[in-house]
């Protein structure tokens, strides 16, 4: 029992991308013709190829994440347009960790946040998930399979995770990326702990104007602590004890503002212990709460800590944001009791440099951006984003419409809708849910039986927020009637206007006004926001039809630009800002603007798109690799249209572009120059690059950072790495990562025709930094032994045991804990291993270390002796020959009086010779 760490798994992952010419030996090929193959195949523990323990990965390159590989390939059109016209494929990563012999008997847990796009995830040969969702999360319990052991203990055997990533599976239409392009993360609790993802919270505020905040997490002891903890609890009941009544566990929740100080706290006891039960709490008639707004995005933290008698056991914490919502279905969308409309966007995961492998300081300075043009609102198009994106959302003061990936209603399907909602429910930023995009069959009697699931189990888990789906056609055809509204009413905390008020409808007299229920999806009933893309001409026709309805332009525009392009020229594929051309389904970014801001009853809208992204080169192809639609291009460089859309969200004049550099200039964009520059590792600087003359600019950088990526805006670009990029229309971006040494930093840029440009900065540690896992890397140690029956006399070393043999030569394993040794007056036996040196140490050869043997040792290779030095009590070394193939090591073992055994660990180190 103790308190929950998490620590990041972001360093040092190793990776191979497989591929024609690259292939992996045995994970994917036919299963070999042999009785040993197949009785092994499917054995715990003894996964094949890169999954199994001791695959030997000492050639693969080393990354940190998040990581992108697509973004590293080359750009080539035979791969798909949609993917940006880069590769996908299938790549293995894995990573090394220890644990503790302290963390012995405790709940460990894997958090994956996303993996683009299928994966298969291992932790010691054991098979534990797979994941067939790239923007999912997902969480593995790696309890029952981790080992323990000390540092330095060379019988300790390091976890591997090992994870498969199939990203042959396009998931979008879109650029998606591939690997695991999202946080991992090791989570440490007790058997005895919060359940992870379980807690809600809900804030409303009353008519008095005082606050209550309501909460709830649920608890969880592993079966096997239990019994043994409720006996605990009975013994202390009897206990001649001070404390009346007698009590076991007590909880201590305390709400703290944004400098920590207290606002409340509360305690409640228990007297028996909890075990699967949700722990429920309230603070009620909280007064003088700041609110969260968009413009005071105010966020107090939540504290509940789980105590037995004086000791800590577990602790849930979050940000709590004090809000109220509505949708009105004739005045639009109220925050806090304040009308506010929607300037909202749609938004791909993807930047460029880095594709989907997005630092978290990139996305802020992304979000950062956005708001600078008057931005509110943000849809995760079209799928749900990462955790780090909704925390930064919050601090912003960012609204958000959380889309999901995949409509459907299957158990897999239910289970990615049940993941993203209990992860992402208690940000205050999200006040709309939407289930679905575009669907095909959305007219259709089977999408309302899918919806109808999806919407009930959503409700199931948040009935604090409306839900919706971005539809774009089939809405008034008679599938149904506005009088067979079957809405769900959410819960009053909401904010749902006109609730429980006598229903106007004369087809409906003396029934009471749930929430609204909205047609949408071939069902009448199902959504309680109606979301309309494009088809303009359709929100007077729908309001008319459904004039109880809330209504929402869930993605409009689809303005053709390309950043400093004054005059549209097809044969580069580049487009005028003038706001002229547009998506036959779309319009003109004024058009839209003067039809929206007309009808009082649409609550807002979400331009196709806030930033440019890679795929979907409409209307063009190849050479064009990427959207042309954002307000920014792909580098978070503005276009007119981000100017022209900050008039119309503002209300000031429309800008002027800035005018083009006179000199060859580095700079730290203006939305990011207040930001500490932290040496953590992952700290990262969009740096621009400003020419007066567009031609190729080499990058240097010395000090502790490197470069990740570079990019111009330009849709037919296609440089996404290394240390040169043209400048376009005057501008590129150099994204600087820092490392985790602090101190002077110079960036230099040399052009083509010979300017020069330095900028100097000076990165600092951070005050708090990110607990992690420390880094560690494998030792070569020789597995997979199998130990003779004991016999009297001496055993031939070219014994041939048959592979059929599963009982009388038993399978041991030393490196993860000592054999039993074995005591015998006089005996002997053998101990066999497949020897085959990594690939570092084949060309020299190396020494085969034997930490621990008790009794005589002799070694043999291939049958052949190798002669034996003792290096230590109980330890030897013999030396071992280059090689590339596999041989067989053979022990053989004698107990005279004595223990007998292989008791430590044998391991291939380099030759000191």
């Amino acid at each position: 029992m103790s308190a929950r760490r998490t620590l990041s798994l972001a360093s040092s992952w190793r990776f191979h991308l497989g591929g024609e010419g690259k292939p992996f030996t045995d994970i994917d090929a036919p299963l070999a013709n042999t009785h040993i193959a197949a009785y092994m195949n499917n054995k715990a523990g003894y996964a094949r190829g890169p999954a199994k323990t001791n695959f030997d990965d000492s050639d693969w390159r080393t990354v940190d994440l998040p990581h992108d590989w697509s973004v590293e390939g080359e750009f080539n059109p035979e791969n798909h347009m949609d993917a940006g016209y880069l590769p996908r494929g299938v790549g293995w990563y894995r990573k090394y960790f220890r644990l503790d012999e302290s963390d012995r008997g405790k709940h460990i847990e894997l958090s994956f946040d996303g993996i683009a796009t299928h994966s298969t995830v291992y932790v010691n040969g054991h098979l534990l998930r797979r994941n067939f969702c790239g923007s999912t999360p997902f969480t593995i319990d790696i309890s029952d399979v981790a080992t323990f052991g000390r540092a330095g203990d060379p019988a300790t055997a390091l976890n591997t995770i090992a994870v498969k990533v199939d990203a042959n599976w396009m998931e979008g239409w879109w650029y998606e990326g591939a690997g695991i392009y999202r946080n991992v993360e090791l989570v440490i609790s007790g058997k005895t702990r919060f359940e992870r993802d379980t807690a809600w919270i809900r804030s409303s505020r009353g008519t008095d104007g005082k606050w209550r905040l309501l909460f709830s997490v649920h608890t969880r002891t592993d079966p096997h602590h239990l019994e043994l903890l409720q006996n605990y609890s009975k013994q202390l009941g009897k206990l001649k004890t001070p404390k009346a009544p007698p009590f076991f566990a007590y909880f201590r929740s305390t709400l703290l503002d944004m400098h920590g100080a207290v606002v409340c706290e509360r305690m409640e006891t228990k007297t028996t212990w909890l075990d699967k039960q949700q722990i429920v709490g309230s603070f009620e008639d909280l007064e003088n709460i700041t609110a969260w707004s968009t413009g005071s995005p105010h966020l107090y933290t939540l504290r509940v800590e789980w105590m037995i008698d004086d000791q800590l056991i577990d602790t849930f914490e979050t940000n709590v944001g004090f809000r109220t919502t509505h949708f009105d279905p004739n005045t639009g969308f109220f925050l806090n009791g304040q009308h506010t409309f929607l300037n909202g966007v749609c938004l791909h995961q993807d930047h460029a440099g880095v594709g989907v492998a997005v630092p978290e300081s990139i996305e802020r300075f992304r979000l950062l951006q956005l708001k600078s043009i008057g931005v509110n609102a943000i849809r995760c198009a079209h799928n749900p984003s990462s955790k780090t994106f909704f925390d930064l959302c919050d601090e912003l003061g960012l609204l958000v419409m959380n889309e999901l990936r995949n409509f459907g209603s299957s158990p897999e399907h239910l289970q990615q809708l049940e993941a993203v909602v209990r992860r992402d429910r208690n940000h205050a930023s999200i006040i709309l849910w939407s289930i679905c995009n575009e669907e095909a069959i959305q007219g259709s009697p089977v999408a309302a039986n899918i919806a109808r699931s999806m919407v009930t189990r959503l409700r199931e888990l948040d009935s604090t927020r409306p839900i919706t789906g971005a539809v774009s056609g089939a809405l008034l055809d008679d599938f149904g009637v506005a009088a067979n509204v079957q809405a769900h009413p959410i819960a009053s905390m909401s904010g749902c206007p006109g609730a429980g008020t006598p229903d106007p409808r004369p087809e409906n007299a003396g029934q009471r006004v749930p929430c609204p229920g909205a047609p949408g999806v071939g069902d009448l009933g199902t959504f309680d926001v109606m979301s309309i893309n494009y088809n303009l001409p359709l929100h007077d026709a729908y309001y008319a039809k459904h004039p109880h309805v809330p209504m929402i332009v869930s993605e409009t525009g689809c303005t053709y630009a390309t950043r400093g392009i004054t005059q549209t020229d097809s044969t580069k594929h580049h487009f005028a800002e003038d706001d002229t051309a547009f998506a036959p389904w779309g319009a003109t970014a004024r058009a839209t603007w003067e039809h929206i801001r007309a009808r009082p009853y649409l609550a807002g809208m979400f331009v196709w798109t806030g930033i440019d992204y890679r795929g979907e080169p409409t209307p063009h192809e190849w050479p064009s690799v990427q959207s042309h639609w954002g307000l920014f291009d792909l580098c978070a460089f503005p276009k007119r249209a981000a100017r022209l859309h900050e008039s119309f969200f503002t209300g000031r004049p429309e800008r002027a572009a800035p005018p083009r550099a006179t000199e060859l200039t580095l700079m730290i964009p203006e939305v990011m120059r207040d930001l500490p520059i932290l040496a953590d590792g992952e700290f990262t600087l969009p740096i621009t690059i400003a020419s007066p003359i567009d031609e190729p600019i080499t990058i240097e950088i010395e000090g502790a950072a490197r470069l990740i990526g570079v990019g111009n805006g330009d849709p037919t670009s296609h440089v996404n790495k290394g240390h040169r990029i043209s400048t376009f229309n005057g501008l590129a971006q150099a994204l600087v990562q820092m490392t985790d040494t602090h101190g002077p930093i110079v960036l230099r840029a040399s052009s083509h025709s010979g300017a020069v440009a330095t900028l100097s900065i000076s990165s600092i540690a951070p005050a708090h930094p990110r607990p992690s896992m420390p880094v560690v890397f494998p030792r070569h140690l020789v597995t997979g032994w199998r130990m003779s029956p004991i016999t009297p006399g001496a055993p031939d070393p070219d014994l041939v045991v048959s592979d059929q043999d599963m009982n009388t030569w038993d399978r041991i394993d030393p490196a993860r804990g000592p054999q039993s040794a074995w005591t015998r007056a006089a005996g002997f036996a053998l101990y066999r291993a497949r020897l085959t040196l990594p690939k570092a140490l084949q060309a020299r050869g190396c020494t085969i270390r034997f930490h621990r043997v008790l009794g005589g040792l002799e070694v043999f290779v291939d049958g052949a002796p190798i002669s034996v030095r003792s290096v230590g009590n109980e330890s030897a070394e013999v030396d071992c020959p280059p090689s590339a193939i596999a041989r067989s090591l053979t022990l053989r073992i004698r107990s005279d009086s004595g223990p007998a055994g292989l008791a430590g660990a044998v391991e291939l180190v380099k030759s000191t010779s």
